[in-house]
């Protein structure tokens, strides 16, 4: 039996998971966000790398798996799980071994399904409507990405060691989530989150878990009877013992403030540094006891009272589903733009590079559209084309009326076949976002007489979220080189977009499997090495949310591409950051510095000038913004298909 089956049967997640947890005692169940139960998974982390080191040569992955079924039957269940999943991501004899986390939908698919096919509507949503946006919430592969940051960056150090701005990446991962997730209000007609920034308010939104997440299968006496509790309308805060109360929570925040303004024992300051250390902070502390909180609302007792589930808030692969999560992480990022708002707004001009971008150098264009000029799908003649029709003589024309370009992106929404694992495999509808696979091609001048290296940074935003830098949303972060005075035409493919996992999951055999078949035989002949780069990719944004849903009419956004100097950018380490996984929301691999010099999120990590998106930018050379819009189509050619 193979490393990889032994792992994926240990990882499963049983329905009966809470009853385990009760027999361990464990009545609150496992949280990653308990502050007590996480020390006791870093310990046991650490215990697997060390027994990883000391059996290295042996048999390390037989060792660690019978330490972890030795620790299960004295522990939850659940915390053991976590802790082994944590050691899988960061050991270099699991990496060698392409040991792999299975992906949530058979670790539990009781867990992973949504609960509805589809509340699509077509139109502005009204506000008693209810929850019209559960499709994305519930999105499988958005609580999978939320759920393997969190194991990528645990709220520890692993095995003795912090990933490189962790706390940073915190805020900034958090943000964009945030970001999307506003987006799809406003295009339905809604308002942005509203922070949950009084902690002794009425929660007027309710949650109810789906069935597979709140109820016992029929004539299963083996099943916990319910593995997360719904949320009821009208609820507030309440203490629940220790130090588990309203009174931490406002003295975290109070403490949190005071620090940023300079006051306390421990204030923080203004330079980059700080911005890990605020953000280190604030999950440890307010951020993971409001999970705490929200989770056990419904809990008539403190957090131990037996028979008593807590809500979906208490896990991360769980958390996403309910829109309580999202305005308790506006109220966490709140906190972290109040120091940012401290410091004065960008002299964008003080380190531009000597470079000239226009809007209409942003070019677009469909990949079935481009099948037209060269129909083997080979990307190296798609960019001569570009080369050719764009650059050149072209350099300065108006390409807009080529027959490959197109001023708006498109999505649809689709169905899949979700194949439970257990059940006598029968199988769920699954809804789901996915955009009309497109390319970007940029035109690009230097302007002086010595080469360059330059980073083009891509967002996007909605038109009426334009003078709100939180909600513009990172597209990608593209590295490149220009000669002395050349006019360059350069191309992307979006499934290369550096928020994404590597590689796009496009496929429903993709979205709901850890390793095709195709992939494991591509790897078949890598090196140990090898097979170790290419399979830390499962960390990132799931492609089919790359783009907004957009609407029916077209939602009118702001595409901006921001050229930075590339010798700032750069930062040096050992070695080369690999292509794979998110850069942007997952770093680079291991123990290696985040691949970018500056501050996550630039250039929206500090307030615009005057509070406005147009004061910030207007007059640079480096930026470039065109108006794009983004509609939600019935269908469109899929290139899977074409190529």
């Amino acid at each position: 039996m193979s490393h990889q089956h032994l792992f994926s049967k240990f990882l499963k997640v049983p329905r009966s998971f809470r009853k385990e947890q009760d027999k361990r005692g464990n009545f609150r169940g496992f949280t990653p966000f308990d502050s007590q139960q996480l020390l006791i998974a870093q310990q046991l982390s650490d215990n697997y790398f060390k027994i990883s080191i000391e059996n290295a040569g042996d048999q390390p992955i037989n060792a660690v798996l019978a330490q972890a079924d030795k620790d299960a039957q004295t522990y939850d269940p659940e915390l053991v799980r976590y802790a082994l999943m944590i050691w899988i991501v960061h050991d270099p004899e699991a990496r060698r071994r392409k040991i792999k986390i299975p992906p949530l939908g058979s670790r539990a698919d009781h867990i992973v399904t949504p609960g509805l096919s589809l509340q699509a509507s077509t139109g502005r949503i009204p506000l008693q409507s209810q929850d019209p946006l559960s499709w994305w919430r519930e999105d499988p592969n958005l609580c999978e990405h939320h759920e393997h940051w969190h194991i990528v960056f645990p709220a520890f150090p692993v095995n003795g060691k912090s990933k490189d701005r962790e706390g940073e990446n915190f805020v900034f991962m958090h943000r964009q989530m945030l970001a999307r997730y506003d987006i799809e209000r406003v295009t339905l007609g809604l308002k942005i989150v509203k922070p949950l920034d009084n902690y002794h308010e009425e929660i007027e939104e309710a949650y109810n878990p789906n069935p597979n997440l709140s109820t016992n299968p029929d004539d299963d006496p083996t099943t916990a009877d319910i593995p997360f509790a719904a949320r009821n309308a009208g609820r507030t805060l309440k203490d629940l013992g220790g130090n588990n109360t309203i009174a931490t929570m406002t003295k975290y925040r109070k403490q949190l403030i005071d620090s940023i303004n300079g006051k306390g024992s421990t204030p923080f300051g203004t330079d980059d540094k700080s911005a890990t250390l605020i953000g280190n902070t604030l999950e440890t502390t307010l951020h993971n006891l409001g999970h705490v909180m929200i989770a056990y609302i419904m809990t008539p007792g403190d957090l131990d009272s037996s028979g008593v589930p807590p809500g979906v808030m208490i896990e991360t692969r769980t958390a996403s589903r309910d829109p309580i999560f999202y305005r308790w992480h506006r109220h966490v990022d709140d906190v972290f733009a109040i120091w940012e708002n401290k410091h004065a707004p960008h002299d964008f001009k003080a380190d531009a590079p000597p470079v000239k971008i226009r809007k209409n150098d942003i070019i677009l264009s469909f990949k079935d559209k481009l099948l037209e000029v060269d129909a083997n799908g080979n990307s190296d003649g798609w960019l001569e084309y570009a080369k050719k029709e764009f650059g050149g003589h072209n350099f300065d024309s108006d390409v807009s009326n080529n027959k490959v370009v197109t001023n708006e992106l498109e999505t649809e929404m689709r169905d899949r076949d979700f194949i439970w694992a257990e059940d006598n495999k029968s199988s769920s509808k699954i809804t789901y976002l996915y955009p009309r696979e497109f390319y970007y091609f940029f035109r690009v001048q230097n302007t002086t007489d010595k080469p360059i290296d330059i980073t083009l940074r891509v967002f996007l935003v909605p038109e009426e979220l334009k003078n709100s830098r939180v909600h513009w949303i990172e597209l990608d972060k593209i590295r490149q080189k220009l000669g002395p005075h050349e006019k360059a035409v350069f191309s992307q493919d979006c499934d290369e977009s550096v928020i994404i996992r590597k590689p796009a999951q496009k496929t429903p055999e993709q979205m709901d499997r850890a390793i095709t078949p195709a992939e494991s035989e591509a790897a078949s002949v890598l090196s140990g090495d090898e097979k170790s780069d290419e399979f830390f990719c499962d960390c990132g944004w799931p492609f089919n949310l790359l783009l907004p849903r957009g609407t029916k009419e077209g939602l009118k956004c702001k595409l901006l591409v921001f050229i930075t100097d590339g010798a700032l950018d750069t930062v040096q380490a050992p070695t080369q950051p690999k292509k794979c996984g998110s850069l942007s929301f997952c770093g680079a691999q291991w123990g290696e510095p985040y691949p970018d010099a500056r501050r996550m999120g630039y250039p929206f990590d500090k307030p615009f000038k005057n509070n406005s998106f147009e004061d910030t930018f207007n007059g640079l050379s480096n930026v470039a913004i065109r108006d794009v819009s983004i509609k939600w189509v019935q269908d469109f050619p899929d290139v899977s298909i074409l190529l």
